[in-house]
């Protein structure tokens, strides 16, 4: 597991659609966080400031297509 204060920000142009294959993730956006577990989807604008970080224990896989 990551702590939200050590997952790493970033942002760049274009857009985003994340799915989680397995285990739970936690999306920042901004100053919201989002969990995200095994077959939930998001779509984001990818200019906000985001980050990714695992959450639990057990192995998190997820896709992520970006699209500038």
């Amino acid at each position: 597991p990551v702590a939200p204060k050590h997952a790493r920000t970033h942002e760049h142009s274009g857009v985003e659609l994340l799915s989680v294959m397995t285990g739970k993730l936690g999306l920042c956006i901004g100053a919201e966080e989002y969990t995200l577990a095994a077959g939930d989807s998001i779509y984001l604008d990818s200019f906000r400031p985001h980050s990714y970080r695992r959450i639990g224990s057990k192995p998190c896989t997820a896709v992520v297509v970006t699209v500038p």
